[in-house]
């Protein structure tokens, strides 16, 4: 049922000139296009915005995991050792138990040894000087020491025991005092590789770690 208002307001829009209704479309078409646009920037931008920081933390983490080994000097490769152990120092530093006992290495000679005792061979060996200081209040057993020599794929070094050389620490060392011996290892070290060398003398102690490279020249 058509009322007067609905007939009065159909009249008075059919009345109007019709230049005027195109001018109107064309108002309502460009504010429905607005609308749009607006809200597609909007959209665009929110996107842009949520790359960017996704980007922004990407960079972030992966910074934060490189770790680049020749920075520090030291290779970081674990070692395979049983029990606690230091963080590994460099070769040329000394290590230390945590408990005023320290070891360093005095020096490295490569020698030729001969194979004089079963599982042992013939050719080039790495022998290592070391020398513990005990400056703990208390005596020390050196008895029950050892030393390990590994590189940075995990394959480790037979100790030469028949070498003249290999003269290992033995007896015990009372406090203040100082102890050497030299450790001959069966290896042909290659150029640029990694080594380590793991010094323990007890259990109850952690496991002091060197790392750095021995070469055969």
């Amino acid at each position: 049922m058509t009322t007067p208002h609905s007939r009065r307001t159909a009249i008075a829009w059919t009345s109007l000139p019709s230049r005027l209704l195109v001018v109107l479309a064309a108002i309502l078409c460009i504010a429905a296009l607005g609308t749009s646009a607006c809200t597609n920037n909007e959209s665009t931008a929110k996107d842009r915005t949520e790359d960017s920081s996704k980007k922004e933390n990407t960079g972030a983490t992966k910074t934060t995991n490189e770790v680049d080994p020749a920075q520090e000097g030291i290779d970081v490769m674990p070692v395979p050792v049983v029990g606690p152990a230091n963080a590994p120092v460099q070769m040329d530093q000394p290590g230390d138990f945590g408990n005023g006992v320290t070891v360093r290495i005095t020096g490295t000679q490569v020698i030729d040894v001969k194979a004089k005792l079963p599982g042992e061979t013939t050719g080039t060996a790495i022998a290592v000087s070391l020398e513990l200081a005990n400056n703990s209040k208390k005596s020390i057993e050196l008895s029950n020491v050892i030393v390990d020599l590994t590189d940075s794929e995990g394959g480790s070094f037979n100790l030469s025991d028949s070498a003249e050389q290999n003269i290992a620490f033995k007896g015990e060392l009372k406090a203040g005092g100082t102890a050497s011996a030299t450790y001959v290892f069966r290896a042909e070290i290659q150029k640029g590789s990694s080594q380590y060398l793991t010094v323990k003398y007890a259990t109850a102690v952690p496991t002091v770690v060197f790392a750095g490279r021995i070469t055969n020249d």
